[in-house]
């Protein structure tokens, strides 16, 4: 009965002011009935296309005694939403009341506009309530506190039917209509005027795009936008106005024709086109434009720019710049190794250290035939063979004359006793070969005394004299396969890329051959599409981007013809042709981040590289006459590094690394979001350096007194592979 009187009095009020719509959470979201306090949310609809808006709400159920109880308002805290753009509805404070489990409930509804900019599948976080109830009848008493979350919603984006999408649509979706009007009732040819569309309806008012204007009889230039947004409806509606000015070049009534606005409505799922009303102007003649070739606007450039000539022949890719290869880098790193050389040959030489006893009997052994004498080769054998044992066991053999003493004392140094009688009569034979007793020595003696020895140091204590080399072979072996391994692996990439890259070729230079036709045949718009998918197959390919520069230009789409000449002139920088185009368009193209040095790709590295090399060459020659080198030296690195500097700058230039050309000119933002301070307004076709991105905002450098942040989408990146 309580819950019939609440609905019957906000009725007579809804009907004495304005009807009430009552959002569609009060009455879908399952409350449930055990809870005194319950939120939820909820989206409608749940899938729209890119730009369509969909309301995010949230219902806040509080059973009516709980709510007389609470002490102050519970605390909300809206979920993060990513990836959207998204608008507070100012809904009238008022409350809703359902009843659930016969206990009437009071719902605070709050609601949120948002839209999807690409398409995919978007999850929207739970929303977080705080609040709290005394825990006693007292003012007094303490109070507890309780914490609820909303369920996570999910949002499904597709993108706009391809099907009857007319060419000029850039992405508006909603529902709009278009009016236009001209500043001055009088004006003259050369005085500037303000023409101004505004677009009003529902729908993203802050990201509508600005529509084409051309006019024959004047020139006409981007200036400011202005939007007005409101959002006190469940629908986000609102008016935005787009500034020109006019500058009239021919006196007499001139005719504006009526701007076409096409948008996809998301209700009739269809494209539609809002268009303003044709205006007649009357142009007095004036004493400021000069008796000269007048200017050609946007729309006269497809009866001028289609009489420029393409480039017909697809020659292929440029090659990367030389500082950019890596046998450039190969070749700075190998340039000081001569004078590297010069100076260790040169250095001071430290006296040799003698060799020991043991070396001394590794090299006897070794090279045992050297000495042709018998005698003399087994008392050398002998020496070095007594000056080892001595070295590595201490024991002399001035005291060990006796039979049998040097068994004794070997077996005494841990060696075995086998071990220690073949010592003993390998030591009898060289005495009696080195005294003369026999002839010579008996054969392959140094390979006994070499492995006796080997033998000893094996099994005598303390620190062997010999080197331990058991892994070295090993390690070799494992460094050749290893090595092998990664040839094998690099002719397998090979084998894989080589018919790749000659496939991408191939498709560059049918795309190529196809543009050419649609040139030929007018087709402009099919001509730069053409181009632009050979471009993209092989990214540094001069004629295409210039042949995509050119169509664009004759498509009356000056931006992207600044693009394609840009990207072809910093690929060929003395190409004359292209910069002459580039300096017809309105944008300035010599000044600034647009500015493109007039020097071959590859001057700076290579003389970079002659001065590296000749300085290190002169370093080099002195050194080896013994000449003092180091001020030279220090001369070849300071050079050496101001033109690698100077060469990384310009190859950085060139590649157009953190350029962009401003396709789509709106005023610049102070901050990145749509209700930062507005600022200057960019020419279409103006170059502009990117220093900072922050989602799909970014922050834009045009000169000295012009930077600002601006959508993403609005840019084409220079910057090429």
């Amino acid at each position: 009965m309580f819950t019939s009187l609440l609905l019957a009095l906000q009725v007579a009020q809804a009907s004495a002011t304005q009807p009430i719509v009552i959002p569609e959470i009060v009455n879908r979201a399952r409350v449930d009935a055990a809870k005194v306090v319950d939120v939820h949310a909820m989206l409608f609809p749940d899938t729209v296309y890119v730009g369509q808006q969909s309301t995010y709400q949230i219902g806040v159920f509080m059973e009516s005694v709980t709510r007389q109880r609470m002490r102050r308002n519970p605390e909300y805290a809206a979920p993060e939403v990513r990836d959207l753009l998204a608008y507070d509805l100012r809904d009238k404070p008022r409350g809703f009341v359902r009843e659930v489990g016969n206990r009437p409930y009071e719902v605070h509804v709050f609601r949120r506009a948002i839209f999807a900019l690409a398409p995919g599948t978007v999850e929207i976080p739970a929303a977080r309530l705080t609040y709290s109830l005394p825990q006693g009848g007292s003012y007094f008493s303490r109070e507890e506190s309780f914490a609820l979350r909303s369920e996570s919603v999910r949002l499904t984006v597709i993108d706009p039917p391809t099907a009857g999408r007319p060419p000029e649509w850039r992405g508006a979706v909603g529902a709009y209509r278009v009016s236009s009007k001209i500043g001055s009732a009088q004006t003259k040819a050369g005085d500037p005027l303000v023409l101004t569309l505004r677009v009003e309806g529902q729908g993203n008012i802050t990201l509508l795009p600005r529509p084409a204007v051309a006019l024959s009889w004047g020139t006409v230039i981007p200036a400011g936008e202005r939007v007005s947004v409101d959002s006190e409806p469940a629908a986000l509606r609102g008016a935005k106005e787009f500034d020109w000015i006019v500058t009239p070049r021919v006196a007499g009534v001139q005719y504006i024709p009526a701007v076409r606005f096409p948008y996809f409505n998301p209700l009739t799922r269809r494209y539609e086109i809002a268009e303003s009303v044709p205006i007649l102007k009357q142009v007095e003649a004036g004493d400021l434009v000069a008796p000269q070739t007048p200017v050609v606007s946007v729309a006269d450039a497809p009866s001028l720019q289609a009489r420029l000539a393409i480039v017909r022949t697809f020659v292929g890719e440029r090659s990367l710049p030389f500082g950019q290869s890596w046998w450039f880098k190969l070749l700075l790193l190998l340039a000081p190794f001569p004078a590297l050389i010069a100076f260790w040959r040169t250095r001071p030489r430290k006296p040799k250290r003698p060799l020991s006893a043991y070396e001394r009997l590794v090299q006897l052994t070794l090279h045992e035939p050297a000495i042709r004498d018998g005698a003399a080769r087994a008392a050398a054998l002998r020496r070095a063979f007594l000056d080892a044992l001595r070295e590595r066991t201490g024991l002399q053999e001035s005291r060990l004359t006796a039979d049998g003493a040097w068994e004794r004392a070997l077996c005494l140094e841990g060696v075995t006793a086998e071990t220690a009688r073949r010592t003993a009569e390998a030591l009898r034979e060289l005495d009696a070969a080195a005294f003369h007793v026999r002839p010579e020595a008996p054969a392959a003696m140094g390979e006994r005394i070499g492995a006796l020895f080997a033998a000893i140091d094996a099994e005598s204590r303390g620190r062997r004299a010999g080197r331990r080399v058991a892994g070295v072979l090993p390690a070799v072996q494992r460094f050749r396969v290893a090595r092998a391994q990664r040839l094998v692996l690099l002719v397998a990439c090979l084998t894989v890329a080589l018919p790749l890259l000659a496939g991408s070729i191939n498709l560059a230079r049918e795309a190529f051959a196809k543009g050419v036709t649609a040139y030929d045949a007018g087709d402009f718009r099919l001509a730069a599409q053409q181009f632009a998918d050979a471009a993209h197959e092989a990214p540094r390919s001069v004629e295409a981007w210039a042949n995509f520069g050119t169509a664009a230009w004759a498509a009356a789409d000056s931006a992207n013809a600044v693009v394609g000449w840009q990207r072809a002139l910093r690929l060929a920088p003395t190409d004359v042709d292209v910069r002459a185009r580039l300096a017809a368009t309105r944008a300035p193209q010599d000044v600034g981040p647009a500015r493109v040095p007039t020097v071959p790709a590859n001057l700076p590295a290579i003389a970079t590289l002659l001065v590296w090399l000749a300085g290190w060459a002169l370093v080099a020659r002195r050194r080896s006459l013994g000449r003092p080198a180091g001020l030279l030296v220090g001369l070849t690195l300071l050079l050496g590094a101001a033109l690698m500097t100077a060469t990384t700058r310009v190859e950085r230039a060139l590649m157009g690394r953190d350029l962009a050309v401003v396709i789509d000119p709106v005023a610049l933002r102070t901050l990145p979001a749509l209700g930062a301070e507005v600022g200057p307004v960019p020419l279409a076709g103006e170059t502009a350096r990117i220093d900072a991105r922050a989602g799909v905002w970014s922050h834009v450098i045009m000169d000295e007194s012009r930077s600002g942040w601006i959508p993403t989408q609005n840019l084409a990146s220079l910057s090429t592979p």
